[in-house]
């Protein structure tokens, strides 16, 4: 997993053909570990092409639009939190 900034997060947005949102593993851990709790929607995890691909068919993220992974990045950026998965 990589942070991006948007320029670079947009990129991959325009380029990719695939695209999920699902559970983020790190606020998820830290959450059930009570060692933090976070202001963000634990939902915010995007994934791309391939990885997307695999975490929509095993029900472990949701597939969107590239219109929504969009909306997103920007809602991420507002929060300062964004975070993706590309392989």
């Amino acid at each position: 997993m990589e942070i991006l900034d948007y320029e670079k997060a947009a990129s991959i947005i325009e380029s990719s053909e695939k695209f999920s949102i699902g559970v983020c593993s790190c606020r998820h851990e830290k959450l059930h570990l009570g060692e933090k709790t976070c202001d963000v929607p634990l939902e915010k995890c995007s994934s791309f092409n391939y990885v997307a691909d695999y975490l929509t068919r095993h029900n472990l993220a949701k597939e969107v639009s590239k219109s929504e992974m969009l909306e997103n990045l920007a809602e991420s950026v507002e929060m300062n939190s964004y975070s993706a998965q590309t392989m």
